[in-house]
């Protein structure tokens, strides 16, 4: 039903108004995240943090479905700039909703000065002299560092920086946002590049570029999982392009800075022809040998207990861990959180496996050898096009498989903070279904009130968010994947 009146509506299709209506919704968006960066502490001013950035999301999405319907296209200049412009209003804004980016530049002072991270945790007398402002900032003082080599370095570069215009602490966060948002602007760039190849419209890339939990979460806030983005937007840009190695050196590079691409080598590789395996394997070797210092003794002891205890310890808006935890708690069976994170880690692994080895189907002639009858030039490109052509149907087969193995770490996982939203969000225009779109974009509009702590002798999660989110993404994820299968997509 529509709601306006003809006239109205006609007048929104015409392309004149077009590129006012794409300036309009940044304009809103801009009005309504901006005064994030200057109320404070978002903790403290949870109202207002999550009012806002609410109803962000959902002029958003209404925003993009209106322009599907009207046919408006923004233009690529209008979506890099717009995610530009609301990146650089989010860099004011403080750690006040994680304080992993306090981590990063402990973690760079200490590798700067020729300590060894993970041998040591922060509260460790040998680090005595460390015990500064920097020091008391850290949560996890007992605790060892998760991050992978390849981001120890970054994070060493930009406390680099600091040290050469003071030793201010600040200022190496200052640096390493400011390299969030040149890495984050890069991603758009070639996810924007690889929709253009593909024929796709660059209103679905609003869904990530112009997203407020994307905005403050990774401007923001300035987790590393902008480099997951990156490098699965870099991996899909070059297979789509067709350079040599079909982008996996990409995503070995993010392995390098997160870990979580680690699992992607072997989805990129089955959509690699033999010799182009093995062009983007020994391409992407440089950048895995980057973990190679997670190998010695000590460090891979430490780093391997902190990640075992991710599984079943550390646990944070994790629905199916809290659901088989619940009913293991329920009939006393002990230890209810192992248990559970080894129940959830197996079904990962079995589901990544089945994923990995899901036969590639690559697609039948797509360019007729008789359209080339006649044009000799034509004809002698025939086999060339139709590799093009191939490779566009693979790519969004390959952003699919990447979405499932994503969905399947996160929604199975015991720690499950509201960042890692951000890569499935950018995949979410490229994938070659929609069946989990409604559930990823749900999932990032819900996600923001898992800050809701609820009062008491300790300071616990709502439940009742963390079901709600959760069980509502399931029941949207079954009905697309329902829905998919009924249509014969």
């Amino acid at each position: 039903m529509n709601l306006l009146p003809q006239s109205i509506t006609h007048s929104f299709r015409e392309p004149a108004l077009h590129g006012r209506l794409v300036v309009m919704l940044a304009a809103l968006m801009l009005a309504l995240l901006a005064p994030l960066s200057f109320i404070g502490n978002l903790r403290t001013s949870l109202a207002s943090y999550l009012l806002l950035s609410t109803i962000g999301a959902l002029a958003l999405y209404g925003g993009v479905a209106l322009f599907g319907r009207w046919g408006v296209e923004p233009s690529r200049k209008a979506v890099i700039w717009g995610a530009l412009i609301l990146r650089l209003a989010m860099v004011p804004m403080g750690p006040s909703l994680s304080d992993d980016v306090l981590r990063y530049v402990w973690d760079g002072r200490l590798l700067l000065h020729g300590v060894n991270p993970y041998h040591h945790v922060p509260a460790d007398t040998a680090l005595a002299r460390y015990h500064d402002t920097l020091y008391q900032h850290q949560v996890y003082k007992t605790t060892h560092t998760i991050y992978p080599p390849g981001a120890e370095l970054v994070f060493a570069s930009c406390m680099g920086v600091a040290e050469f215009v003071g030793g201010d602490y600040r200022a190496g966060v200052i640096a390493w946002k400011l390299l969030v948002l040149i890495a984050d602007i890069g991603a758009i760039v070639l996810l924007a590049g690889t929709m253009r190849r593909i024929g796709m419209s660059l209103r679905w890339l609003l869904l990530y570029a112009w997203h407020p939990l994307v905005l403050v979460e990774l401007a923001g806030q300035g987790h590393t999982d902008v480099f997951w983005v990156l490098a699965i937007a870099a991996g899909l840009y070059a297979y789509a392009a067709g350079r040599a190695g079909g982008g996996l050196a990409a995503i070995a590079f993010g392995a390098a800075m997160r870990l979580h691409p680690l699992t992607l080598i072997p989805v990129w590789v089955r959509h690699l022809r033999r010799r182009e395996a093995m062009v983007g394997i020994a391409a992407a070797v440089p950048f895995l040998v980057l973990l190679l210092p997670l190998l010695e003794p000590t460090a891979f002891a430490n780093f391997t207990g902190v990640l075992a205890r991710f599984t079943n310890f550390y646990e944070f808006n994790g629905g199916f861990y809290y659901a088989v935890k619940g009913v293991l708690d329920h009939y006393h069976i002990k230890p209810s959180n192992r248990i559970a994170g080894g129940v959830g880690s197996a079904l990962q692994m079995i589901g990544i496996l089945l994923v990995w080895l899901w036969p590639v189907r690559r697609p039948a002639l797509l360019v007729s050898r008789d359209a080339t009858v006649g044009d000799a030039d034509a004809g002698d490109d025939f086999t060339g096009r139709n590799a093009a052509a191939e490779r566009m149907v693979l790519v969004r087969s390959l952003a699919w498989r990447a979405l499932l193995v994503m969905t399947l770490q996160l929604a199975l996982g015991a720690k499950v903070h509201i960042w890692y939203f951000s890569a499935p969000l950018a995949l979410l225009p490229l994938a070659g279904r929609r069946s989990l779109n409604a559930a990823w974009l749900w999932a990032a509009l819900a996600g923001p009130f898992t800050y809701i702590i609820a009062t008491g002798t300790l300071a616990q999660e709502r439940m009742d968010v963390v079901a709600a989110e959760w069980s509502v993404f399931a029941l949207l994820a079954a009905y697309g994947f329902i829905r998919y299968r009924t249509a014969g997509a």
